[in-house]
């Protein structure tokens, strides 16, 4: 069978000229290639042209699905035959055999796998899910929201590509094209598939039962773990935000990485180079897409990048100035091991070059052993001992030091942020921006920054009673640095998703720092287990038991007295309860708020 590569021009062109179209799928009528499919068959009649969808795979259409309008009737006698996809691609003879010289294109949503057909559309540059599809659409009529929906649905279940914060940069730019088309994207919903098969299979039918979560009202965003992905086959191309993005940036880009402090340290980073008169682009892991902004981003300007282990398992690049806050298990129900955690970490530092610099936690075990790697100029910072290049802290002093020198930053009482672990996030931040941001801007920044919400976030004060909002507090070491933040013993709410970390660490924490622990979530049993084993406890604090979050406000409501603090830091993610910590915590806000006086 002979036939040539087509631009997605080409392509265009040769659908303008067809009046009766039957599109062929491969895959169950409710994936990401129906999506595609159903984009493109919603442009072409916009254009006035009959078009139809047809699963070509002996699979019955779902008639409830998103592309219930496009199946075609029985009887459809087509002009034109199109394939999509590359598995339509594979059966392109069988096509040809049953459509005869109906069939005269063959568009991979996907991008180039190297196959050719007749007319086949494989552009090179468009690897990501629905790119061609959206190039073509483009080129075919105006997208509006009726057009887009499906395709943006068809990007959000693709089991290669990332659309909520470490999507490809194409996917990116089909995401910020179609919000601009009107689609109410709602909250972005992170959802992770939980199971631990490695078979696309169980994967394909997990994404069938989440397509409830769809409807053409709101869109529901949904992410897939790296490691999944890799098991899956998934291209370079689909889990490379960092890489296409410090491809892509002409100016200085600075990456925070580390178990706990990311967004609190990105945010200072991001604060003081605003304050210092910098144009700053803050992003990542934090949640908005600086993919979107690249090329508005000028020579002079700042990338400011929080990066999780999942956007690090497969970069091939690394930030100008890489920050490692510090490192503790975490994210063990994806990570296969705790080992795979701490070499996706690595990668933020290990791509770099001459002249650029990684800044290291010395007080962390794992942090300072990983500083032995760096290529690049290493940094490190540290609140128990003075460091010879970086910055320290000596008695309340924050201080830094270079080339020999000494300059005394800030003093721990220009810290606004409660917590000697904010005290850390300062010395990271600090030493990023050293001759970049001078040292009256840094203090300013420490003395009006008032932080991140979720984050020791203050909620409200009733009868006396103060209650603080932690719950970006997914994680043991979290809890303690956010334990550790008040002078008193408080009332603790913990408990949510089984992520298999140990909660040894945290049980003398909490006998040393709370006076009441309410448990609720699928690790409340371990973690009263951990607290009940540890050596000093004897019946302090006391642990009481609750069903939901409603239940823990109201009991700590009920139990609380003048002068106590109520505080809402799980030390566990969110996703028994709540699609991610913003929601349970604004959650736990909502129910604060309506408390009676």
């Amino acid at each position: 069978m002979s036939g040539r590569m087509l631009t997605v021009q080409e392509t265009a062109a040769l659908l303008r000229g067809m009046d009766d179209v039957l599109l062929l799928t491969h895959v169950r009528p409710d994936g990401d290639t129906v999506g595609s499919a159903a984009a493109l068959c919603r442009a072409l009649r916009d254009m006035g042209k009959t078009a139809y969808l047809l699963p070509n795979s002996g699979i019955t259409p779902t008639y409830e699905s998103y592309a219930a309008p496009y199946w075609a009737p029985e009887g459809f006698a087509p002009a034109h035959v199109v394939s999509v996809d590359i598995a339509a691609l594979n059966l392109l003879p069988d096509n040809a055999a049953a459509y005869g010289q109906h069939v005269g294109l063959a568009i991979d949503h996907h991008g180039s796998h190297g196959f050719f057909a007749a007319n086949t559309c494989l552009d090179a540059d468009a690897a990501a899910c629905g790119e061609i599809v959206y190039d073509i659409i483009r080129r075919l009529t105006a997208v509006t929201p009726d057009i887009a929906l499906p395709l943006y649905v068809a990007v959000s279940t693709d089991t290669g590509c990332f659309v909520y914060t470490n999507t490809t940069a194409r996917t990116h730019r089909i995401a910020a094209a179609l919000l601009d088309t009107g689609i109410d994207v709602g909250p972005v919903n992170k959802v992770l598939f939980r199971t631990k098969s490695k078979t696309r299979l169980a994967m394909e039918s997990r994404m069938a039962a989440d397509m409830a979560l769809y409807d053409r009202d709101r869109v529901v965003v949904m992410t897939i773990p790296l490691s999944l992905c890799r098991e899956l086959h998934a291209t370079e191309a689909d889990i490379e935000e960092l890489s296409s993005l410090a491809a892509l940036v002409e100016g200085t880009d600075c990456g925070v990485t580390g178990s706990d402090g990311k967004t609190t340290t990105t945010s200072i980073i991001a604060e003081m180079l605003r304050a210092a008169g910098k144009t700053v682009y803050l992003g990542g892991n934090i949640g908005h897409p600086l993919l979107c902004d690249a090329e508005k981003m000028q020579p002079e300007d700042f990338a400011v990048v929080e990066l999780s282990s999942f956007q690090l398992l497969d970069m091939k690049r690394s930030p100008h100035i890489a920050v490692m806050t510090n490192l503790a298990p975490n994210h063990l129900d994806v990570h296969k091991d705790m080992d795979e955690y701490i070499a996706a970490k690595e990668n933020i530092y290990l791509h770099q070059h001459e002249g650029d610099i990684a800044i290291f936690n010395e007080d962390n075990d794992i942090t300072r052993s990983l500083s032995e790697k760096v290529s690049a100029r290493m940094r490190l910072f540290s609140r128990r001992e003075e460091v010879a290049d970086g910055t320290f802290l000596r008695g309340d002093t924050i201080v830094l030091r270079h080339d020999g020198c000494e300059e005394a930053v800030m003093q721990i009482s220009d810290i606004r942020l409660p917590g000697m672990h904010n005290v850390e996030n300062y010395l990271a931040a600090v030493t990023a921006l050293d001759g970049l941001v001078p040292y009256e801007v840094m203090r300013e920044t420490a003395r009006t920054f008032v932080g991140v919400e979720h984050r020791i976030e203050p909620v409200r004060t009733i009868r006396g009673v103060q209650w603080y909002n932690d719950s970006i507090a997914s994680s043991p070491t979290r809890t303690i640095a956010g334990l550790n933040a008040f002078n008193e013993k408080v009332i603790l709410l913990a408990g949510g998703y089984d992520k298999h970390i140990p909660f040894a660490p945290l049980a003398p924490e909490v006998v040393k720092h709370v006076k009441l622990l309410i448990l609720c979530g699928a690790t409340a049993d371990a973690i009263e287990k951990a607290v009940r084993e540890c050596p000093g406890y004897h019946g302090s604090p006391e642990i009481v038991r609750c069903e939901s979050l409603e239940d823990c406000v109201k009991t700590a409501y009920e139990r609380a007295v003048r002068g106590d603090i109520v505080t809402l830091s799980p030390a566990c993610a969110a996703f028994d309860q709540f699609a991610n910590f913003m929601e349970r915590g604004k959650a736990f806000k909502k129910l604060v708020m309506a408390l009676g006086e």
